[in-house]
């Protein structure tokens, strides 16, 4: 009898050591459709007059991206990547410039994911309060300055439905809170189809028109560029 009872005990455990690996590296066999937008805070600060090259850049997840109905990273997962460029202003050159590109998510419930994906919009902490929209006509101001031809992405248009058409995101409500001031939900959330930067006086993004990674540059021509803790970041899949 006890023969038999260490034998199935052996034979469960071996059964449970087995499937445990093969459940973390589920979401690592499925990739996310190009245009899948990842909701995400950044855990710290990160400073083109501090940060180097390299320095690693954690954010992390605010709500569960899904693919085909299945969680493919989990709310609270790492999105991973890396200071790319950072530049102070100076005399010679007024424009300030930080860079980053993540290319994996360390998921909350164990394994990895690798990423493309470019930064889509960016805004403070929900927390904070959005400056008045520019005036109707009103165009923002160019503050690449030197720094060469640069493309900028395009700007959010009407939105009725900002999960709408959006892969890995479930339609709106038709009340929902996506009601948008400026881009954002009521709560100051960025929204799936949010461009650019919402929030931040004297910051913009572009990108330059050679760089085959699509790393979009955050850039300032009247400050050093300074993401805090809790920014929110709205990142989207550009190739698998």
């Amino acid at each position: 009898m006890n023969k038999v009872f260490a034998s199935l005990l052996v034979t469960a455990l071996i059964t449970c050591l087995t499937q445990i690996p093969a459940q973390s590296q589920v979401a690592e066999s499925r990739s996310l459709v190009a245009g899948t937008t990842i909701p995400a805070m950044l855990d710290k600060w990160v400073d083109a007059g501090k940060s180097k090259v390299g320095d690693e850049v954690v954010a992390q997840t605010t709500e569960p991206v899904k693919e085909d109905g299945q969680v493919i990273i989990p709310k609270g997962s790492k999105i991973v990547g890396r200071v790319t460029e950072a530049k102070s202003r100076s005399n010679e050159d007024p424009n300030s410039v930080l860079g980053i590109a993540f290319d994996h998510a360390v998921l909350k419930r164990g394994g990895e994911l690798r990423l493309r994906v470019m930064i889509q919009a960016i805004a403070p902490d929900r927390t904070s309060t959005e400056p008045p929209p520019l005036a109707s006509g009103t165009a923002p101001t160019d503050n690449t300055g030197s720094m060469g031809p640069m493309n900028r992405p395009s700007t959010m248009g009407t939105n009725a439905d900002p999960n709408a058409g959006t892969p890995g995101r479930p339609e709106s409500p038709e009340n929902s809170a996506y009601e948008q001031s400026g881009g954002r939900t009521a709560s100051g959330a960025l929204t799936p189809q949010c461009h650019g930067v919402l929030g931040f006086e004297g910051l913009s993004l572009a990108f330059r028109p050679n760089d085959a990674s699509k790393t979009l540059l955050i850039i300032s021509q009247s400050r050093n560029v300074r993401l805090d803790g809790r920014t929110q970041l709205m990142l989207r899949v550009i190739d698998k």
